[in-house]
């Protein structure tokens, strides 16, 4: 996040560009490898993808997904209305799942394929979401969770703690005073 950018928009490499202000992680990817965005707190940055294991669409699901959501709200500042500060430290920091970077796991193809499915159903949609939208999305990010929660091993009792804790704290805007260790 913090090397010279120019290096990093001409790389052939996949990229990700996560908001560093947020109400909670938001992730994306682009087709042309010459994409930047650019800003500074609140704008984004994003993530060069060095090792070629990790299949971008898989991990940018993982990244906005309801767990590394819960992980960071473990570690991040909060700002008022409780708006996370995704800090590179906290990114680099964020722990990264086997199954991501395991070509031959199911659980890294289906959340792939959702990632993409949804990718291709938001760019077809213009102007604000309505509401059987926002249901067709939701609905999609909360496969793409059960999937995440799944290929981690948490019980189901651990996968509903993770998601209706964060979204308590999302909605909330406070931090969370969990201080349990991390599942994985």
């Amino acid at each position: 996040l913090i090397e010279p950018r120019l290096p990093t928009v001409t790389s052939d490499k996949s990229k990700l560009f996560i908001a560093e202000l947020s109400v909670r992680p938001i992730v994306t990817g682009a087709d042309d490898p010459n994409t930047a965005i650019v800003g500074s707190t609140g704008g984004g940055s994003w993530l060069v993808l060095e090792d070629e294991r990790f299949e971008r669409w898989s991990l940018m699901a993982y990244l906005n997904s309801v767990v590394a959501e819960w992980c960071f709200r473990q570690v991040s500042s909060l700002r008022r209305g409780g708006w996370l500060v995704l800090e590179q430290h906290l990114i680099e920091s964020l722990p990264l799942p086997k199954f991501l970077c395991d070509q031959e796991s199911f659980a890294r193809h289906q959340i792939s394929q959702l990632a993409q499915q949804l990718g291709a159903r938001l760019a077809q949609m213009t102007g604000p979401l309505n509401s059987e939208s926002r249901r067709e999305v939701q609905a999609m990010e909360d496969q793409v969770d059960s999937l995440v929660i799944g290929a981690l091993g948490l019980s189901a009792a651990q996968g509903e703690y993770v998601q209706s804790r964060t979204i308590g704290l999302r909605k909330s805007g406070t931090a969370s005073d969990d201080a349990g260790e991390l599942l994985f």
